[in-house]
Order: structure tokens, then sequence, then C-alpha cells
């Protein structure tokens, strides 16, 4: 009987705790402002825009995770830098863009039998407060770059940096990671709020290699429902270490109980 009552006491702290991990989700809106296509000046790319796409509107999303992301190493009050390189890191953000006919995942539209060598990822926020009789100059920033390779010599790389730039208003709420806002391009400033996106690579013997420049519209994110990500507790820990020991000393109490034959 007192296993059964150790036991039951026991059984809250056998839980396990849950983190929280806020995801925040993205959307962007734009319109191409300039393309480029190494096959137009050199007839040893292979075409990657399948015309011209000047003008053409294009969307995207986009996603990032707060507590994969690294700390803060930015050295300027009103601005944070989050930012890894390399392929060490897990990944933490994530940007897909619609554009010229083709959705393109920038760390996930790999060709099937490479292997990604390098990532890059950042987020910046800048959030400076300016004397009176300024503006106030906001920033929001965000980057990814992927790039692989197999030992046969074929390789693809993919950029896309997409900022959001306001002198005007008020959009971001200082500059930590987990926040929501909403921004629209009114003055359709075009060499401020941009996004820039490049991809070249090797396949099967065809080569390509091309770009576009982008003049960003809208710009929103939002927090995602909270992730409940089981990890082990230190309470957990403590019980079992707990429990151990009370069943040690139950186990030499019954010996020393029962009666000598």
């Amino acid at each position: 009987m007192k296993m059964k009552y150790i036991v039951g006491f026991l059984l809250p702290f056998l839980a396990v705790t849950h983190a929280q991990a806020v995801i925040i989700d993205g959307e962007f809106t734009g319109v191409v402002k300039y393309q480029d296509d190494m096959s137009t000046k050199d007839s040893g790319y292979i075409p990657y825009w399948e015309s011209n796409i000047v003008g053409e509107a294009i969307h995207g999303t986009f996603w990032y995770d707060t507590d994969l992301a690294p700390a803060d190493s930015s050295d300027t009050p009103n601005r944070s830098l989050h930012t890894t390189v390399g392929n060490s890191a897990k990944e933490w953000v994530g940007i897909k863009i619609f554009i010229g006919g083709k959705m393109v995942d920038i760390s996930h539209s790999i060709p099937t039998g490479l292997d990604i060598l390098h990532r890059e990822e950042t987020v910046v926020f800048e959030d400076f407060e300016q004397p009176a009789n300024w503006d106030n100059s906001e920033n929001f920033s965000l980057a990814d770059v992927s790039s692989a390779s197999n030992s046969a010599g074929d390789y693809d790389y993919k950029w896309l940096t997409i900022r959001a730039w306001e002198k005007e208003r008020n959009v971001v709420d200082g500059i930590d990671l987990e926040q929501e806002f909403s921004w629209v391009n009114i003055n359709e400033r075009e060499f401020v709020s941009l996004g820039l996106f490049n991809v070249r690579g090797f396949m099967n013997g065809e080569k390509f290699d091309a770009s576009a420049s982008l003049k960003l519209l809208s710009l929103s994110t939002s927090v995602r429902d909270s992730v409940r990500v089981p990890e082990p507790s230190s309470l957990l820990l403590f019980a079992l270490g707990l429990f151990c020991l009370l069943a040690r000393i139950l186990m030499i109490d019954r010996r020393e109980s029962r009666p000598l034959k």
C-alpha cells in the first residue's frame, strides 16, 4: 500500500513540460522593376525567365522561429541583428516567392540529388526615435540564402532579401523578434523598400543565372499560435531520483519487518 501512495504522489511530477516556441508568419507583395538573364548575353546559358516579367505582380510568404533564432549581435542602439551563416545551425527562417510563373522556396526548392552545403538566414529590426521635428526611421529586413551541390559538379544557389523601410510612420514596435505589424508602401519608394532575388545553377550539363529587383508594396507579420514543444523537465529528473530513493528505503524496510524463521 505504501508503494501505491508514493507512486500516486509522484505522478504529477512525472509529466513532461512544454516550452513555448513562437513562430512569426509573414506575407509580402510587390512588382518586378528589373530582370536579368544570362541567356540573353551568353549562349552557354539556358533561359530561366520564360518571358519579360518587368511590371508583373509578385507575392510571397515567410516565417521565422524566435526560439531557434540566434542572439542579437547588433552593437547599435535601436537596432537588432539576428543572423546565422553556415549549415550547422538549425533552420529558423524560410521564404517562398511567387515570381515569373514560378514558386521558389529558397531553402527547399533544391533539385533532386543535391545536398545543401551552405545557408544564411538574417532578420533585422530598426526602430529609431529621431529628435523633435525629425521623422522616424524604421526598417524590417529578412534574408534567406541556400546553396547545394553534389560530387558530379552540379550546383544550385538561391538568394532572396526583402526590406520594408519607413521614414514617416511608426510601423514596428521596438526591435524584438516577436511582434506583429502591417506596412503599406504609400509613397511607392523603389530603392529603399525592395526585394532582391537571384538564382543560378548547373544541372545535367545546363547552366542558368538570373535575377530580379523588386519594389515592395506591402508587408505584414502575425504571431502563429504558439507551438508546444515537449522537453524534459528538471522536476521529472528530481522525481525519478526521489522515487528510486524511496523505493530502496521501502525494500530495506520490508526486509527488516519480515518475521525471523
